[in-house]
């Protein structure tokens, strides 16, 4: 888990989630300093996982962007605090139907 002040733009060699694979601007970068407590980084292993899960239970296919808080939570990247209540933002539009057993 990273503190605001810390935060910085990735570029790797490999990206999954190609729609968190943007800079973050002057704007952006305000917004999330005032309303947000931390920012976590999660693998694409783990945003696989989540994509994953919410085929396999629920029948729903999912973007990887749409499965970043998903598989924070999963992965235990961010973990609630005792009286904390947590809800999952969940969006599919920008994907086709997955092939899981690659």
């Amino acid at each position: 888990m990273f503190g605001i002040s810390n935060v910085a733009n990735v570029t790797p060699d490999r990206w999954l989630n190609e729609g968190d694979q943007v800079e973050i601007g002057e704007l952006t970068f305000a917004v999330i300093s005032r309303y947000a407590d931390s920012v976590v980084l999660v693998s694409d292993e783990a945003i696989l996982a989540a994509q994953q899960l919410l085929w396999d239970r629920l029948r729903l296919v999912a973007e990887p962007g749409g499965c970043a808080a998903l598989a924070a939570l999963l992965s235990g990247q961010y973990v609630p605090g005792p009286d904390e209540r947590v809800a999952v933002v969940v969006s599919g539009a920008n994907t086709t139907a997955v092939d899981f057993s690659r």
